[in-house]
């Protein structure tokens, strides 16, 4: 097939005028650009499916850290409500303490 098209490619480079294209040279011409067409359109294909799949990456890693925060924040909601837990039971002990205190420099 390819044979054809060198013999055409040779005859133009050799002869100064218009060269003879047979019909099966120009059936070779279409097959050749057909191949060539169809891989473009495999190209293309392929770099379709590696966008979709960066950007599927991309909503996946965005859900991720939209769940982090929302976790985050409900941590820290949670990190704000032992805080004041804690607070308070050392409220608590330090009133305790200072009654412990009084008693002791009473009974003096």
């Amino acid at each position: 097939m390819f044979t054809g098209v060198v013999k055409l490619v040779n005859n133009y480079n050799n002869s100064k005028q218009k060269p003879e294209i047979t019909e099966v040279e120009i059936a070779a011409l279409g097959v050749i650009g057909g191949i060539i067409s169809t891989f473009g359109g495999g190209l293309q294909t392929i770099a379709s499916i590696l966008a979709l799949q960066d950007i599927e990456q991309e909503e996946l890693l965005n859900k991720k850290t939209n769940n982090n925060k929302s976790n985050d924040s409900k941590q820290n909601d949670i990190n704000r409500e032992e805080i004041k837990k804690m607070q308070k039971q050392i409220d608590t002990l330090s009133k305790e303490i200072k009654q412990i205190k009084r008693l002791l420099t009473e009974r003096k």
